[in-house]
């Protein structure tokens, strides 16, 4: 008979780490970029967090690379961002977000991070400049 006290959930391109692991104060969830590169190291306790972008999902057309994140105000593929990872309350929240960022870019990912503490976030934009946003209940190792 075990009993888990800690759990780390990976759903996908989304994770909830419930508890540290033994021995730890929380755990350590790396995001990786297109070609595996790390993008970014978090720590999480009793959070969620997601990843949304075009470089693993995504469809050719005409010989072009197109997101599987749709614009709702074009109706077209996101052009904005590679990559956006959120961190929030929940795993769910957090997809959310990621792929609300996907759309709307860095800066909105910096104003949601601004107005809620608990929010946090890793930004690739379309130049491959790395942004992080975290709020102030939030304190990422890298």
């Amino acid at each position: 008979f075990i009993v888990a006290h800690f759990h780390y959930v990976i759903f996908g391109g989304s994770v909830f780490a419930m508890g540290p692991p033994e021995g730890r104060e929380s755990w350590d969830v790396r995001v990786s970029g297109p070609g595996g590169v790390l993008v970014s190291r978090l720590e999480l306790r009793d959070r969620g967090a997601a990843t949304s972008g075009g470089y693993e999902r995504y469809f050719e057309l005409g010989g072009r690379k197109y997101s599987h994140v749709i614009d709702p105000g074009t109706g077209r593929p996101a052009e904005n961002v590679v990559l956006a990872t959120a961190i929030s309350k929940t795993a769910a929240e957090a997809d959310a977000f990621s792929t609300a960022v996907s759309v709307l870019g860095a800066d909105a990912a910096r104003a949601l991070a601004e107005r809620d503490e608990f929010l946090g976030f890793v930004v690739v934009d379309g130049n491959g400049e790395k942004k992080s946003y975290f709020g102030a209940s939030l304190f990422p190792k890298r």
